[in-house]
């Protein structure tokens, strides 16, 4: 049996086809025409506005909630450590964020303080008035900062303000035990015993007395720039010791050459061993460090080995 198409049918079928085409050539179309947008390239900002623009890591608030809400009282001279969290309270201090009020002082000795302040008027005035200060040099104009004369050049101490520092530690000079040789303070038996001081940068040695009752240093010692601590290789303390033995010789001589028989005769060798051994026992324990009570010990032991001639 044979099939035959009627004309109607034909022309469907050519309709047909001619839908699906124009289906596909659209569909065609419109994938051509939608793409994925390309993305802006970023926008650089040249390094310089950049860096004008944003603070250093170091100017940037830690943390802008806690200014916002915390009283900053950095600068009253109180660390504050230990703070309430709710508005209004002090912000949190540490060294770091206020060193100013938490920076941790280091703990300087009493006497080591002193030479770095300055001694008043009033207590200059006092040391003029009990010793005759002088030198055979000429005095630089006298000024005082931090416990050292600036008008002196870098490595030299100002000789007069030296010896007002010598006198100002000798009068701070608390001991918790009489001296042996005297019921007063130190100060006030050296100011009963001399008149005044002679600086003599002529002289090879330090010596009493010229002229009567006016013991001379020399002036390469006063003007040493050791004498600016209390102990350091030599210091303060052994200026005053030094002051103190020439002191004792407008009450007796050396008894054996250069050095005394005995302790027991109180001479200046005596008397210096006394000062040193007193010094590192019998003062506030403030006053200083136990590596500078060491060397004065020491310094004590050492003369009372060598410069007696009979130890026992």
């Amino acid at each position: 049996m044979r099939w035959r198409c009627s004309h109607d049918g034909t022309m469907n079928n050519k309709l047909l086809i001619s839908i699906i085409i124009f289906i596909i050539f659209t569909i065609i179309l419109i994938s051509g025409c939608i793409h994925e947008p390309k993305p802006n390239p970023p926008i650089t900002q040249p390094k310089s506005d950049l860096n004008q623009l944003q603070k250093p890591d170091n100017e940037q608030p830690k943390n802008k909630e806690k200014l916002e809400t915390c009283k900053d009282l950095c600068g009253d001279g109180i660390c504050q450590e230990i703070v309430c969290q709710a508005i209004g309270c002090p912000c949190a201090e540490t060294e770091e964020s206020c060193p100013q009020d938490c920076a941790v002082e280091e703990n300087i000795p009493l006497l080591d303080n002193m030479l770095q302040d300055c001694p008043t008027q009033e207590e200059i005035s006092r040391f003029e008035h009990d010793f005759n200060i002088s030198s055979d040099e000429a005095f630089v104009e006298y000024s005082c900062a931090n416990g050292i004369n600036p008008n002196y050049p870098s490595g030299k101490l100002d000789p007069r303000l030296t010896l007002y520092q010598m006198l100002r530690l000798m009068n701070a000079l608390e001991f918790s035990k009489p001296l042996p040789w005297t019921d007063k303070s130190l100060y006030d038996w050296f100011k009963g015993n001399i008149k005044g001081i002679y600086i003599n940068n002529s002289s090879e040695y330090s010596f009493c007395c010229d002229p009567e009752r006016v013991i001379n240093l020399k002036g390469e010692v006063v003007g040493a720039s050791y004498d600016a601590n209390w102990v350091m290789g030599a210091g303060m303390a052994y200026l005053i010791v030094l002051a103190i033995h020439e002191a004792r010789h407008i009450d007796v001589g050396h008894t054996c050459g250069s050095n005394d028989n005995n302790l027991d005769e109180l001479g200046a060798w005596a008397i210096q061993y006394y000062l040193e051994y007193w010094l590192v026992n019998y003062l506030p324990s403030n006053y200083q460090t136990q590596n500078e009570k060491e060397n004065l010990a020491s310094d004590a032991e050492y003369i009372l080995h060598t410069r007696f001639c009979n130890t026992n």
